[in-house]
């Protein structure tokens, strides 16, 4: 298993850089690792995006699975009180998995990684997210 480290991604302006700092390592198979954002001019912890990953083999062996999650906080500002108080409304949440046959050649694996995330990453796709209609 490799060691969890910091992840760096960009913001969605394709500039500013966020670090995802790990928080929690897994701690074995099975276990979940989490990274977690600073809170974005917030100051609170409480409202700090994340992302977490887990790994486990399914029952008969024959692949593993990677659940992925990620949430993003939804907050309200109250500008009127000195220092400003937040109040958390909600979370924007993600989740998905992997689920890679343990016969797969590392072609396979690499097509599969590669081609979904860049489908997830397609305009047409992260237009369709952003309006929470699918395209008919």
């Amino acid at each position: 298993m490799a060691t969890a480290s910091n992840l760096t991604v960009k913001a969605a302006d394709g500039t500013t850089d966020v670090v995802y700092a790990v928080q929690t390592g897994a701690a074995g198979d099975g276990s979940k690792a989490r990274w977690g954002a600073d809170p974005h001019a917030v100051g609170r912890r409480d409202l700090r995006p994340y992302f977490e990953m887990k790994s486990n083999p399914n029952g008969n062996l024959t692949a593993r699975r990677s659940d992925l999650a990620f949430a993003w906080p939804v907050y309200s500002k109250d500008s009127s009180v000195t220092p400003p108080a937040y109040t958390l409304l909600g979370w924007n949440r993600f989740s998905g998995s992997y689920s890679i046959l343990q016969a797969s050649t590392d072609d396979d694996v690499n097509e599969t990684i590669a081609e979904s995330v860049h489908l997830m990453n397609h305009p047409d796709v992260v237009a369709a997210l952003k309006t929470t209609y699918t395209p008919t």
